[in-house]
């Protein structure tokens, strides 16, 4: 009986190895089936994209300028249909005294005190020709999109300069060699008008260090043009989904509207002169428009830095 059983396990080996071997077999194939399909799905599924608002971390302290070559920055480049600017449109004439949008009910109301106040009359573009003015990458649209306007001003302007490097750091390249604001405004001649607008990349400073960096910037300014008229402007609105780029709190009309009173007082503590230039920039609800920086929600399109000189040629002293 012993031998019998011996022989008839004997008998069942080959058929437990070929079961065996047939189950790992259809095992490989299922998983190849598996992984073959999920790579065609893959390759036929649209490509997916992480938002901007994905790229930062909240506590990042993003550069409200963005990099001159960037397309995306509406207020930095020109497209490939207007890369001279406002070449294509209707030309304004220096005495065209036209303000679009800057005299409404809007305006009026929200008129603030300290800052210079709406003239009757606008004067021409040529009140410019013996202006520099002083800013971060907004400003530097200024010879880009103003060209045919406004072509003998003068621009000191680099993208990321803040309240507390505009004074200390060699930021502007002149022929080669890196210099300060004030080293470069040096090489650009005597002039009768000075406008500076910093702040906008200072928004994540502490109160006292923005106000505090920006005095001594000024002073420097004074110090450079004793006999010119000193124009502080008003750091600009944001649209109101400017954080579905930069997700960092502090980028915020509040925040800006704090920021400006502060400038204020620092003007009028200097004797310089205010000017609030975000009044002609702002909607029915205190934001910049989605259309006046459709890309990024803080660079400006060609069409509002006319809205800005028009402002600034009624509001002179």
């Amino acid at each position: 009986m012993q031998v019998v059983r011996h022989r008839q396990k004997a008998s069942l080996s080959p058929l437990i190895k070929f079961i065996a071997v047939f189950l790992m077999i259809a095992a490989a194939s299922y998983g190849i089936a598996t992984l073959w399909q999920n790579a065609q799905e893959s390759a036929s599924a649209p490509e997916k994209k992480a938002p901007a608002s994905a790229m930062l971390t909240e506590d990042e302290q993003p550069d409200y300028d963005a990099d001159p070559e960037d397309v995306s920055v509406a207020g930095s480049i020109a497209s490939d249909d207007d890369e001279t600017g406002l070449d294509g449109q209707d030309e304004q004439d220096g005495e065209d005294e036209s303000l679009p949008d800057t005299k409404s009910i809007l305006y009026e109301r929200q008129a603030i005190a300290g800052a210079v106040p709406q003239n009757e009359e606008s004067v021409g573009y040529d009140y410019f020709n013996d202006a520099i003015f002083f800013g971060d990458s907004i400003s530097t649209g200024i010879p880009l999109y103003m060209i045919t306007m406004v072509p003998d001003v003068a621009v000191v302007a680099m993208q990321g300069v803040n309240t507390m490097t505009a004074n200390t750091s060699p930021l502007i390249d002149i022929n080669g060699t890196q210099l300060t604001m004030i080293d470069a405004a040096k090489t650009k001649g005597d002039r009768k008008k000075v406008y500076i607008m910093l702040g906008a990349n200072s928004l994540g400073l502490d109160e006292n260090r923005f106000i505090d960096g920006y005095t001594e910037f000024v002073k420097s300014v004074f110090e450079l043009y004793p006999d010119a008229v000193v124009y502080i402007q008003s750091i600009l609105p944001v649209t109101a989904n400017v954080n579905e780029v930069y997700p960092a709190e502090y980028i915020n009309n509040e925040r800006i509207v704090e920021f400006n009173e502060l400038i204020r007082d620092m003007a009028v503590g200097l004797n310089a002169h205010y000017v609030d230039v975000a009044q002609a920039m702002i909607d029915e609800t205190g934001a910049l428009p989605t259309n006046a920086s459709p890309f990024d929600g803080m660079h400006l399109t060609p069409e509002y830095y006319i809205k800005w000189f028009d402002y600034l040629r009624y509001h002179t002293v």
